[in-house]
C-alpha cells in the first residue's frame, strides 16, 4: 500500500496476495495480516483508492462481462464495495469448473480468484472508502516515469 501524507509518500508491504494466502486460514488470518497496514493508512485520511494488480483488473472485467479482456476499459473503471461483494457471492456459488467459465475471468485464476477478492475487500472495508479506482499500471509503471521525468 502506497499512500500520501504531509506531502511525503509512505507505504507498507503486506505478504497477502492471492497466490500466497490460497488455502490460508481464512478471514482471520487475512485480517492479522492487513490489520496493522490498513490502521496506517487509516490514520492518513485518505480519501480515494486505487487498486492494481490481476484481481483488481480481474473484477472490472467480470463486473463488464468482457469475452475478450480490454485494458481500456478496464482502466479507470469504478467498483463499489457493495458490487465486489456480489461478484463474491456470485463466484463463491459456483464450482471450480463454472468459474472458469465466467465472461472476464481468466481460466487459470478461477482457482484464487476468491481468495483475491476476499483481500480486495479487507482493504476497502477495511479503509471504510466504500469504492476504488482500477488501474492497469503497477509501482512498477509508477517508479519507471518516475525515474524518467527526473531525468
Amino acid at each position: 500500500m502506497i499512500w500520501s501524507q504531509a506531502g511525503r509518500l509512505h507505504l507498507a508491504s503486506v505478504k497477502a496476495g492471492a497466490v500466497r494466502m490460497y488455502g490460508s486460514d481464512g478471514r482471520d488470518k487475512l485480517i492479522e495480516m492487513v490489520g496493522p497496514a490498513l490502521e496506517q493508512v487509516r490514520r492518513s485520511q485518505v480519501k480515494s483508492l486505487v487498486g492494481v494488480g490481476g484481481t483488481i483488473t480481474t473484477l472490472a472485467a467480470i463486473d463488464q462481462g468482457l469475452v475478450d479482456y480490454d485494458p481500456c476499459r478496464v482502466h479507470g473503471y469504478s467498483l463499489t464495495t457493495e458490487k465486489i461483494k456480489q461478484i463474491l457471492n456470485m463466484l463463491a456459488a459456483l464450482d471450480l469448473v463454472d468459474r472458469r467459465r465466467v465472461p472476464g475471468l481468466q481460466p487459470e485464476r478461477a482457482d484464487i480468484i476468491l481468495v483475491g477478492v476476499r483481500i480486495a475487500l479487507a482493504v476497502l472495508e477495511g479503509l471504510d472508502l466504500g469504492r476504488l479506482v482500477v488501474s492497469e499500471s503497477d509501482i512498477l509503471m509508477g517508479l519507471i516515469q518516475e525515474e524518467v521525468e527526473i531525468k
